[in-house]
């Protein structure tokens, strides 16, 4: 099963809680940075390490399906990212 979500103004902890009552197993990170300077706590590196608190493993796949992807084969002439 798949669940998408945001993070929103959802508190750290209150996403992990959310998170691990649901029984989600592994949460794949699509953000790209620049990350909101107001919400550190839900930097990729801060989020990994509630979650895996709670037995969930965070995968960071910002470099590959996020918005702003490493790759630059993947942009298109008008800066938008072709997948």
């Amino acid at each position: 099963m798949l669940y998408t979500l945001g993070v929103g103004d959802l508190s750290l902890e209150h996403l992990a809680r959310r998170l691990e009552y649901r029984g989600i197993e592994v949460v794949c990170d699509l953000r790209s940075p620049p990350f909101a300077v107001h919400r550190m706590g839900t930097m990729p590196s801060a989020l990994a390490t509630r979650l895996a608190a709670v037995g969930i493993r965070h995968e960071d796949a910002s470099a590959y399906l996020g918005d702003r992807p490493a790759d630059l084969s993947v942009f298109v002439h008008d800066g938008r990212v072709d997948y």
